[in-house]
C-alpha cells in the first residue's frame, strides 16, 4: 500500500512539473504564421503598375463569358480524364487521411480479447480441460505538450495545400485547352485567308492568260501572278497542317486517340470584356499557387513546433479488463473478473543528436517554404502585370490593324477598277491584293492573341473558368 501511495505521489509530482514546461501554442504559432507570410510581401503597391490605378477585384467565368458551349465541353471533358488531376485528388485524399491519423492520437484506444483453449492427456480424456479468456483493454497517452496536436495541425495544413494544388491545376488544365482552342480557330482564320488569296489569284490568272493570249500583256504578269497563286496555295498547306495538329494536341488534352476528329469555330467570337483586376494584396487569397504555398508555410511553422516538443516525455496510461475460467458463464461472473492499471512515463535521455537534428531539419523547410511563398507570389504579380500589358497593347494593335485592313480592301477595290480601265499595271494590283491579305493575317493573329491573353489575366488573378 505504501509503495502505491508512493507511485501517485511521484506521478502527481512529474505531471505537475511537466505541466510547466513550454508546449506547442496554437494561437501563437498562428501569429507567427501571419506575421512572417506578411514580411515576405510587404513591399506590395496598392494598385497594378500596368494600368495605374485601383481597380476592384470581379471575379467572372471566363470560358462562360466566351458564349462558346464547344469550349466549355472540352474543358469539362479534359478535367474529367486529366491523369495529372487524378493524382491531384489522390493527393488530397492522402494528405486528408493522414490529418484523420493525427487526430486520432489524441484519444483513447479500446480494444478487445476473446481466446479459448482446451487441452489434456491423450490416453486420458477424463481429465481434459477448457479455458475461456475474454478482456478488453485501453491506452492513452495525453497530449500534454502539443505533439500530437501540431502533428495534426501541419496535417491539415497539408490538405489545404493539396486542395489549391488542385484547383491550380484545373485552371492550367482549362488554360491549355482554351489556349490551344484559340490557336486552332486562329489557324483557321489563316487558312480562310489563304483560301480567300487563293480565289482572287487565280480569278487574276484568267484574266491575265486571256490577256497574254490576246498579246495585250507580255510572259513576265502571267509568271508572276502564278508565282503569287503558288505562294497562297503553299500558305493553306502550312495553315491547315498546323491546324490539324493543334486538333491531335487537343484530342491529348481530352484523353481521346489523336484522329483529328474534333468540332471547332471557323472563326473567333466577339472579343471579352477585360475583368476587373483588383488590386496587389488581393492576389494573396484568389491565386490558387500563391495560397498552396502560404498553407505550406503553415505546415513547415506547425512541423517544426512539432520538433520542439519531441524532446519532452511522454506519458501513458493503459488498463486491461479481463478474466480466465473453465466455462462462459463462469467468465462472465463479476468475481472472477480482473482488472490493471498502469501508468509510465517515457523521455529520451541520449539520442546521438537526432531530435536536435530533426529541429534543424523543420527550420531549414520553413526557411524553404517562406523563400518559395515570395517566389511564387513575385510569380504570380508578374503574370497579372504582363497579361494587363499585353491586353492592353493587343487591343490598340487590334485597332490599328482593322483600320489597316479596312483601308488595304478599300485601296484593292480602287485598285481593280483601275486596273480593268487600263490605269495601272497588274503588278500594282498584286501588290496592293498582298498587303491587303498581309493586313488580314496579322489582325486574325493579333485576335488570337487577344483571346489568349484574355484567359492569362484572368487565371492570372485568380479567376476560374467556371461558377
Amino acid at each position: 500500500m505504501k509503495h502505491s501511495h508512493l507511485t501517485v505521489i511521484l506521478l502527481s509530482y512529474v505531471l505537475s512539473a511537466c505541466a510547466h514546461l513550454p508546449g506547442f501554442d496554437a494561437q501563437q504559432t498562428q501569429a507567427d504564421i501571419a506575421t512572417q507570410t506578411a514580411g515576405e510581401v510587404q513591399d506590395l503597391p496598392t494598385f497594378w503598375a500596368a494600368i495605374g490605378r485601383q481597380s476592384a477585384y470581379n471575379q467572372i467565368q471566363w470560358a462562360n463569358d466566351f458564349h462558346d458551349p464547344i469550349l466549355e465541353s472540352y474543358i469539362n471533358k479534359a478535367l474529367q480524364e486529366n491523369r495529372n488531376l487524378i493524382i491531384a485528388e489522390a493527393r488530397i485524399r492522402q494528405a486528408a487521411a493522414l490529418t484523420t491519423q493525427a487526430k486520432a492520437g489524441r484519444l483513447p484506444y479500446v480494444g478487445y480479447g476473446l481466446s479459448a483453449t482446451r487441452g489434456g492427456l491423450i490416453k486420458n480424456s477424463s481429465l481434459d480441460s477448457a479455458t475461456i479468456q475474454p478482456g478488453s483493454s485501453g491506452s492513452w497517452s495525453p497530449d500534454i505538450w502539443g505533439r500530437i496536436k501540431s502533428s495534426e495541425y501541419a496535417a491539415q495544413a497539408s490538405t489545404e495545400a493539396a486542395i489549391a494544388d488542385y484547383k491550380a491545376a484545373q485552371n492550367a488544365i482549362a488554360h491549355s485547352v482554351a489556349d490551344i482552342y484559340f490557336q486552332i480557330i486562329g489557324t483557321e482564320v489563316q487558312a480562310q485567308i489563304a483560301r480567300d488569296t487563293v480565289t482572287a489569284l487565280s480569278e487574276n490568272m484568267r484574266i491575265v492568260n486571256a490577256q497574254y493570249g490576246d498579246g495585250v500583256v507580255s510572259g513576265q504578269e502571267p509568271a508572276l501572278t502564278e508565282s503569287d497563286l503558288a505562294t497562297a496555295r503553299q500558305s493553306v498547306l502550312v495553315a491547315e497542317n498546323a491546324k490539324d495538329q493543334l486538333k491531335l494536341a487537343l484530342e491529348i488534352l481530352l484523353n481521346k486517340y489523336p484522329e483529328n476528329a474534333l468540332k471547332t469555330p471557323s472563326n473567333f467570337s466577339a472579343i471579352p470584356t477585360p475583368p476587373e483586376v483588383g488590386i496587389p494584396a488581393s492576389l494573396l487569397e484568389t491565386r490558387p499557387d500563391i495560397v498552396a504555398a502560404e498553407r505550406q508555410i503553415a505546415a513547415a511553422f506547425y512541423s517544426l513546433e512539432q520538433a520542439k516538443v519531441a524532446h519532452l516525455p511522454e506519458i501513458s496510461l493503459t488498463g486491461t479488463l479481463g478474466t480466465s475460467s473453465n466455462g462462459l458463464l463462469d467468465a462472465l461472473d463479476p468475481t472472477n473478473i480482473a482488472w490493471s492499471a498502469a501508468t509510465s512515463i517515457l523521455g529520451p535521455l541520449y539520442d546521438a543528436g537526432v531530435l536536435k537534428a530533426n529541429v534543424e531539419i523543420a527550420k531549414a523547410s520553413q526557411k524553404q517554404a517562406l523563400a518559395n511563398y515570395r517566389l511564387v507570389a513575385l510569380g504570380a504579380f508578374n503574370d497579372v502585370e504582363v497579361a494587363l500589358l499585353n491586353i492592353q497593347s493587343l487591343l490598340a494593335q487590334e485597332a490599328e490593324l482593322k483600320l489597316a485592313n479596312d483601308r488595304a480592301k478599300e485601296a484593292l477595290h480602287i485598285a481593280n477598277i483601275r486596273y480593268e480601265a487600263g490605269e495601272i499595271s497588274l503588278v500594282d494590283v498584286l501588290t496592293i491584293q498582298q498587303r491587303t491579305f498581309g493586313t488580314g493575317s496579322n489582325l486574325a493573329l493579333v485576335r488570337q492573341d487577344i483571346f489568349t491573353t484574355y484567359v492569362d489575366l484572368n487565371l492570372a488573378v485568380g479567376g476560374s473558368w467556371q461558377k
